[in-house]
Order: structure tokens, then C-alpha cells, then sequence
């Protein structure tokens, strides 16, 4: 089974049981863009199941998901291994860097993820234009969308009230939509906006969540940086 060589350092989540989480893909390889699945998430007290009744991961695949569940052993003998099939470990199958991972547990425990981000390091994320980019967030923090950990106007150009790149976050019953502004009503140049007018103060994205982001401008694609 191929090992991820990755850099950073180790978090760990908590998950409660039953519940989807958007775990980021937070490695940083050698190679850069992707890890291998089977090194993606470690657990002591993730519980394997059987055939398709252990934990359920799902890896988006272009038109909707791939499942895979993490297999007590599989039939080659292979221990807490992630499966495609119920029955084999999954080979040779990656988790992209800008897209992430939506995960469930059956029983509530404790995941590490490593190479996160890591003190003055920053890393970048590949987006496509004129599409819903699924965005997880890569620390094990929450952060403002306003704040200084994202910077957006190295890749965004903003508009004016509801006519800029729009960004939908998550609100528990379904999505609060945001605008990138060039400027807003104060004079703030580059800020979310859900109004149109006014910069949003203290919107956060949680860890083990993500977000949602469609852009129009710069057609060849841009990179969003993250920065610890």
C-alpha cells in the first residue's frame, strides 16, 4: 500500500457519531496536490465494520460521489483499511487538495490528520471558474472570512452589492450567500458582504467545515492561498 510523504504537523478532530464532517485535505506532499486515501485519516478508536457497514467517507468525483468504508479487514487480510467495494482495500486512490472529504462515523472518536498547515507556511488551493468550488477549511480552527487567513483578492476580483464571486456557507437549515465586494459602503476595500453594502463582521467557518465558492473572473483558473 503506497505511504503519503507529507510535512506540517498533527491535529486532531472529534467527531460525534452519525453526523457528516468536511475533513480538508490538509496533507502537503512531496508531489503537492494529493494524498493517497488509505494515509488520509488515522484513528485509534475509529471502529472498522464489515462489507459496507463501516464508517462512511465520500470523495466527490465530478458529477457526485464515490463512498468508501473503512473495512475492519478486508479479504486480503488488510487491517482498517478504506474500501471501494466492501471487500478490497482501495488502491491508488486520491484525495484532492482543494476538494476534501465529507466523512461519518458510527461511533464517536477521535481522527488525526496530519501535515496541516503549519506556523508561516501557506498553502494554495486550485479553483475552476464558473463553477461551485467545494472548499474545506485546512485548520483545526475557525476563521473569519473577513480575517487574514484567506487571502481572496490575490485571486477574486470584487464587484458591487450581489454582483461579485459569491461564497455560500453553511447556516444549519441551508446556505447564507456572501458577495466579494471591491468595496463596500465604509470604504473597505475586498470584503464578504452579505448585504451588498456592508462588510459581514464575525462570520466563521468552523473546522471539520467548509464552504462553497463560484467565480466568474480570471477564466484559466486561480489558486486561493491559505496562511497560518
Amino acid at each position: 500500500m503506497e505511504s503519503a510523504n507529507v510535512v506540517g504537523y498533527v491535529s486532531t478532530a472529534n467527531l460525534v457519531a452519525g453526523r457528516y464532517y468536511l475533513i480538508g485535505q490538509n496533507f502537503q506532499s512531496v508531489t503537492g496536490g494529493s494524498v493517497d486515501l488509505q494515509a488520509f485519516i488515522a484513528s485509534s478508536d475509529m471502529q472498522g465494520g464489515e462489507e459496507d457497514q463501516g464508517p462512511n467517507l465520500k470523495l466527490w468525483a465530478g458529477t457526485g460521489y464515490d463512498d468508501y468504508y473503512f473495512l475492519t479487514e478486508d479479504m486480503d487480510g488488510n487491517e482498517n483499511v478504506w474500501s471501494g467495494d466492501g471487500f478490497f482495500a482501495a488502491e491508488d486512490v486520491k484525495v484532492d487538495l482543494a476538494k476534501g472529504a465529507f466523512l461519518k462515523v458510527k461511533n464517536s472518536c477521535t481522527i488525526t490528520v496530519a501535515g496541516q498547515v503549519a506556523d508561516g507556511e501557506s498553502m494554495n488551493v486550485p479553483l475552476n471558474p464558473n463553477a461551485y468550488n467545494l472548499i474545506a477549511n485546512p485548520f483545526p480552527i475557525a476563521f473569519d472570512i473577513n480575517g487574514n487567513k484567506v487571502a481572496w483578492a490575490d485571486a477574486l476580483i470584487g464587484g458591487e452589492e450581489d454582483q461579485g464571486p459569491n461564497l455560500k456557507l453553511w447556516a444549519g437549515t441551508g446556505y447564507d450567500d456572501y458577495y466579494f465586494l471591491a468595496e463596500d459602503m465604509d470604504g473597505k476595500e475586498n470584503v464578504w458582504s452579505g448585504d451588498g453594502f456592508f462588510a459581514a463582521e464575525d462570520v466563521l467557518v468552523q473546522p471539520g467545515s467548509g464552504f462553497w465558492l463560484k467565480y466568474t473572473n480570471n477564466p484559466s483558473g486561480v489558486n486561493l492561498k491559505f496562511s497560518k
